[in-house]
């Protein structure tokens, strides 16, 4: 593990100890000069949530801010969708296992960059405007945008570093249950919250099948890393199913 999730492991820990969603880091000692020097942007955005860091403890909780996986794609960010290309902390591109540290993020960032570039250079399409039947907007049931922000939270409590099978059960169960709102394809907003909705949906399912702990996937209930699973899960979408697999760490899609 990193130090950073050693660190958001054993917060999680007391977290669930207390029965708390947050704990406490008092950074008032370090000085309002130092802090406003270091850390303004931090310093600024707590203000506006009414919490002077300079005089009082800021509430925190672990997070990841990526997911230990992704797209699926090739050594060149290629996916199984002709056309379709993947790259950085979207992609699952092989660089990466059960964690994805920061330096090997720049530099896999930089080196896929350049090759979905060049695939994307020799391959360009002649360009053409769509049909008016691609254009069109066209109803649909998408989840309400204000949702987003319950999914997170329900993310967060349910799905995040500390998992079991009863909260990856409730996660997918709440998912399941989220109401749906009318829409059409051009409101951006209630898109953005079915994408958000659908990756949740994926990553439970996959987290509910993996019965072991292995870098910042940790669950309670297999607390130790099994041999067996040191291979991939491929989620894919059949006829509107959602359909898992297991591939070996070298495959490509």
């Amino acid at each position: 593990l990193a130090p950073r999730d050693i660190v958001a492991k054993a917060m999680s820990i007391r977290m669930a100890e207390l029965g708390v969603d947050h704990l406490l880091l008092d950074a008032t000692g370090i000085g309002e000069a130092t802090l406003l020097h270091r850390f303004p942007t931090i310093i600024a955005r707590c203000r506006a949530l009414g919490i002077d860091p300079v005089r009082q403890p800021i509430p925190v909780a672990p997070g990841e801010h990526f997911a230990c996986g992704g797209v699926w794609t090739d050594r060149n960010g290629r996916t199984s969708i002709r056309g379709l290309f993947a790259v950085g902390e979207t992609a699952c591109t092989g660089v990466h296992g059960a964690n994805r540290l920061a330096s090997n993020s720049l530099l896999e960032g930089l080196v896929y960059g350049d090759r979905v570039g060049a695939q994307v250079v020799l391959n360009l399409p002649v360009a053409r405007a769509p049909a008016a039947s691609e254009s069109a907007e066209i109803d649909g049931s998408l989840p309400s945008p204000a949702t987003a922000a319950a999914i997170g939270a329900l993310m967060s409590r349910e799905a995040a570093m500390r998992r079991s099978a009863e909260s990856l059960a409730r996660a997918r169960s709440q998912l399941d249950e989220l109401p749906m709102t009318s829409s059409r394809v051009g409101d951006r907003h209630g898109w953005e919250a079915a994408n958000i909705h659908a990756i949740a949906r994926v990553l439970a399912e996959v987290a509910a099948v993996r019965d072991e702990s292995r870098g910042c996937h940790w669950r309670v209930d297999h607390p130790e890393t099994d041999p067996a699973w040191q291979r991939r899960t491929v989620a894919q979408l059949v006829e509107g199913e959602l359909e898992l697999g297991q591939v070996g760490l070298e495959e490509t899609p």
